[in-house]
């Protein structure tokens, strides 16, 4: 019993509390109390704030709010949880929402997962999971506010373990890794990061597909496809209330309809391709998550002082 533990167990647990420890001294500050400038959790405070001031005066919840956009559901905005035994297990993880340290832990242990789940060696797991979790959009993203994005990113790394794992030689832990992890991330209500994640979870199936067909293995992949498919099910189950609230409020959000339109034809719903993109990475700045700045840093980064743009505005 010593043995399985000092072999299969404590290398984990060391990991766990050395990216926990790393996690807290880095964003060390917010246990004084001090808080990110961060834009946008300060416009999420000001259209939450009907729906806040509502509940602390009269104890009850309302779905309503006149303060933004001439009224709309609070579904997108402001809605509590409970129901959802996922909501518990994130506070948790989230070290009783202790953000933005939590997002840091995540990075660090759903990358250390995938990492140990490749056959690499722990202690080179670490130094991975390190270099992933501190690259450079990660805290950018951070400091704008993004936060509920920040999460969804922190859990694609186990979820596409738990995909390889099923797939590579566990089926059923795998499942339960995948649908754990995928539960979590349709918890933070940031769809378009659950959609990357599928995109990069299809990559991979049809790559197994490709290779069952070449080595006569169609039952097997079969078999862990549907496996993994009852598991993606169980995640979407566990978020059905907020998931059908979304869906329900689609058909009268300009957001809502397809943008995929025949050039030709006037548009008259969905939004403007350069409206929806106008914020995304272009693709020489995808090179920003390997080099830090390679194409600037974020929109209200301090200058440096030693660089010439510094040199040349102080003049004036």
């Amino acid at each position: 019993m010593k043995n399985y533990f000092k072999t299969n167990l404590l290398p984990h647990l060391i990991a766990a509390l050395l990216f926990l420890a790393i996690s807290v001294v880095y964003f060390s500050p917010q246990i004084s109390g001090k808080r990110l400038d961060m834009h946008d959790w300060k416009v999420w405070q000001a259209s939450s704030k009907e729906k806040t001031d509502f509940k602390k005066e009269t104890g009850e919840i309302t779905n309503w709010t006149n303060s933004m956009f001439s009224g709309m559901p609070t579904y997108l905005i402001s809605t509590p949880k409970e129901h959802n035994i996922f909501t518990y297990i994130q506070k948790t993880l989230s070290l009783n929402h202790s953000e933005p340290a939590s997002f840091l832990f995540y990075y660090l242990l759903g990358f250390y997962i995938l990492l140990c789940v490749l056959h690499i060696n722990p202690w080179l797991s670490v130094a991975g999971a390190i270099g992933f979790g501190f690259s450079s959009y990660f805290f950018v993203i951070i400091a704008a506010g993004h936060l509920t994005k920040a999460a969804a990113i922190g859990y694609m790394a186990p979820i596409i373990a738990g995909v390889y794992l099923a797939y590579d030689r566990k089926i059923w832990q795998g499942m339960l890794l995948m649908a754990f992890a995928l539960a979590l991330q349709i918890l933070t209500n940031h769809l378009q990061i659950v959609y990357y994640t599928m995109l990069i979870v299809l990559g991979l199936a049809i790559a197994y597909f490709v290779d069952a067909i070449m080595n006569k293995k169609l039952a097997k992949f079969a078999k862990t496809s549907g496996v993994l498919l009852f598991g993606g099910i169980l995640a979407l189950g566990v978020n059905a209330t907020n998931l059908l609230t979304v869906q329900e409020y689609t058909a009268y959000s300009m957001r809502g309809q397809s943008e995929l339109e025949n050039a030709q034809h006037v548009r008259t719903s969905g939004l403007n391709k350069d409206y929806a993109t106008n914020w995304s990475y272009g693709i020489d700045e995808t090179f920003t998550l390997l080099v830090p700045n390679i194409k600037g840093g974020a929109s209200y980064a301090p200058l440096a002082k030693k660089s010439e743009t510094y040199k040349v505005l102080n003049k004036y």
